[in-house]
């Protein structure tokens, strides 16, 4: 406002600061500063995913200008290993690639696909977190967000129950917006409570001693439908 500093921010009303606060400063939602001062707490009691685990896409099967087909195969054969989109992967079927690093874009480590991996679909849209535990040792395409823990020990299927949580979501929702395709920046930032690394067995809102207005004002970004 001129001659009166910063205005207030619609459509609730938020001072420009809190919502420069959040990484993405998402114009236009519904986050209130009850909303920013919850998240603010749990991003004090939590440690980043990425300070965790590895988190990366999976391989471009292909050079800039190419074609991934080129190297694509319905059968095994020498050099090919398994391998899935986000589509095919999430259907439980997969292809074959010829792997080739001197041919492909972004080859990435073996040991990133051959190991125990938590994969995550990248492109969601406004839908909820899509995510399995895979020990197949499929490789992933870059549709694909892949979460490797450092620690070999970290219970996986815990860790995706974790992630999966809507109050997880809930709060990716009001930092980053409703819709957020899940590149690896921002799966890394996934808050990991510092009691849940204690319990694995506590769930989300638990591990963060949440009180029952807190669960509420989360619960109001949770999917449409879902049974919290």
């Amino acid at each position: 406002t001129v001659g009166k500093g910063p205005a207030r921010v619609p459509p609730m009303g938020l001072k420009p600061e809190q919502l420069l606060s959040l990484p993405l400063c998402p114009l236009g939602t519904q986050v209130t500063g009850e909303d920013i001062a919850i998240v603010e707490r749990i991003r004090q009691n939590s440690i980043p995913l990425g300070e965790l685990a590895l988190v990366d896409t999976g391989v471009v099967a292909h050079m800039p200008g190419g074609s991934r087909e080129d190297l694509l195969f319905s059968e095994p054969g020498v050099n090919r290993v398994p391998y899935a989109d986000a589509k095919e992967f999430f259907a439980g079927v997969h292809r074959w690639l010829l792997y080739a690093p001197e041919r492909m874009h972004r080859a990435k480590s073996r040991k990133m696909f051959e190991n125990p991996k938590i994969v995550i679909q990248r492109i969601r849209g406004r839908q909820t977190l899509k995510a399995a535990v895979d020990r197949s040792g499929v490789f992933l395409g870059h549709t694909c967000t892949i979460v490797q823990p450092h620690d070999k020990k970290m219970d996986l299927e815990a860790l995706l129950f974790l992630i999966q949580s809507p109050y997880m979501d809930a709060i990716m929702k009001i930092e980053r917006g409703p819709s957020l395709d899940l590149y690896p920046r921002e799966v890394a930032n996934f808050p990991i409570p510092k009691r849940w690394l204690d319990n694995p067995k506590l769930a989300f809102d638990v591990s963060l001693s949440l009180c029952g207005d807190e669960r509420g004002s989360l619960e109001r970004w949770f999917p449409v439908g879902f049974d919290s």
